[in-house]
C-alpha cells in the first residue's frame, strides 16, 4: 500500500496457499474494506486495511478469480468472474461475501475476464475470451448481448469499463479498443403544474418528472413558450422545477 507512490508498505501476509494475486479491488464508500482475489480460487477481504483478512471463497473452489467489481453505494454487493470452463463464471454476493449466487448459468461457457457495473442502473457489464461483451440489468436473472457483438473483432475481449452507467468500452487482445454508445436508454416525462386550473394572477409551478427504466435520469430540462427557453433546470432525484 503506499499513500504518494514513493514508499510501500505491505498490508497483508502471504494469503493464498498456492496461488497469485489475480483480482483487487477497493471500495469507494469505507478505505478500510479491501477485497483480493487469487490465481487458485481463493477470496479475502479485509475491513481494517489490511490489519487482519478473511477468508470468504465460494463454490468455485480452485478457479481463477480474474476480476471483481464492488458497488460504489453499498461495499457489501461484489460481483466476481472466473476463468476455465466447465463452472458458472458470474457470481454476486451481498452481504461481504458470507454467501455468494451463482448469477452466470445461463451464459456461453468460456473464460471471463472483466465486470463493470453501474450503481446507478443496475447494469452489469462482463467480458469473455470469445468476443463476448454481456449485459444484465436485473441481478442476473436475464443476459443479454451488449450491442451487436458481430460488429467486434474476433478475438479475447479483455477489459470493460462503463461511463457514468451509459457508454461502454472494451479493450481487446491486439485489436483496439471499441466503444458502445447506449442509444436506447431512452426517458419519459410529464409535466405537472402546481395549480390546475391555474388562476389569472396568481405565481404557478411547473414540475418536469423524468423517469427512465435503467435508472433515475440526470442532465437538464428545458421549459418552453413556443420556441422561446424559458429556463433550463437541472433534474434533482427524476424532477426539475420552473
Amino acid at each position: 500500500m503506499t499513500r504518494d507512490g514513493a514508499t510501500w508498505n505491505p498490508i497483508s501476509p502471504a494469503l493464498a496457499a498456492s496461488g497469485g494475486l489475480s483480482a483487487i479491488r477497493a471500495s469507494a464508500s469505507n478505505s478500510g474494506r479491501i477485497y483480493a482475489g487469487f490465481s487458485d480460487g481463493q477470496l479475502f477481504r479485509t475491513d481494517t486495511c489490511g490489519v487482519s483478512w478473511t477468508e470468504i471463497s465460494g463454490a468455485w473452489s480452485g478457479r481463477y478469480i480474474t476480476a471483481l467489481a464492488v458497488d460504489p453505494a453499498d461495499d457489501a454487493v461484489v460481483y466476481l468472474t472466473l476463468g476455465g470452463f466447465g463452472i458458472s463464471h458470474v457470481w454476486r454476493t451481498t452481504d461481504a461475501g458470507s454467501s455468494w449466487k451463482d448469477i452466470g448459468a445461463s451464459l456461453p461457457d468460456a473464460p471471463y475476464n472483466d465486470v463493470a457495473m453501474d450503481a446507478g442502473t443496475g447494469r452489469v457489464v462482463v467480458v469473455n475470451d470469445i468476443g463476448g461483451v454481456f449485459e444484465t440489468r436485473n441481478f442476473g436473472l436475464e443476459w443479454t448481448p451488449a450491442g451487436d457483438l458481430s460488429t467486434l473483432p474476433n478475438t479475447f475481449v479483455s477489459g470493460v469499463a462503463l461511463e457514468s452507467g451509459v457508454d461502454l468500452t472494451v479493450s481487446t487482445y491486439g485489436r483496439s479498443m471499441w466503444r458502445l454508445h447506449d442509444n436506447g436508454a431512452t426517458t419519459t416525462t410529464s409535466l405537472v403544474s402546481s395549480m390546475n386550473p391555474s388562476v389569472q394572477g396568481k405565481p404557478v409551478t411547473f414540475t418536469a418528472v423524468v423517469s427512465s427504466p435503467t435508472g433515475t435520469p440526470t442532465g437538464k430540462v428545458e421549459f418552453l413558450n413556443g420556441s422561446t427557453v424559458l429556463a433550463t433546470p437541472t433534474v434533482t432525484s427524476g424532477s426539475a422545477k420552473y
